[in-house]
């Protein structure tokens, strides 16, 4: 599939856009770019795919430190700034507590120094 343009990020971090009207879970996708992908699995409510080609890379997007990147799957977020990732992981908290305890909230966030690493 052709031109696919990436909507958002899913909790894990794949990238979603819409295959006739059927969301998609793209591996290694960032929001707002342009790809080509192959479908490597559908079910009945969501597709999964791959990226087969960037036509256009989102600004977020980052060169990854890991060269096991592409390869291992591990790290999800490692393409994208962390900047970017701190606000992803933000709104995502944010989202599941008003979701599921129905409390709108500002979480305030508290940088890490070392942004490699840091769960050591």
């Amino acid at each position: 599939m052709d031109n696919i343009k990436i909507e958002k990020l899913d909790n894990q971090g794949r990238g979603i856009c819409y295959i006739d009207n059927k969301i998609t879970f793209v591996t290694n996708a960032l929001p707002e770019e342009i790809v080509n992908i192959e479908i490597i699995k559908s079910n009945k409510k969501y597709n999964e795919a791959i990226v087969k080609e960037y036509i256009e890379k989102s600004p977020k997007r980052v060169p990854s430190p890991c060269p096991y990147f592409e390869e291992c799957g591990a790290c999800e977020l490692l393409n994208m700034s962390y900047q970017d990732t701190i606000a992803y992981k933000k709104e995502k908290l944010e989202t599941i507590i008003e979701k599921y305890a129905h409390i709108k909230t500002n979480i305030d966030i508290v940088e890490c120094q070392n942004h490699l690493n840091y769960r050591n």
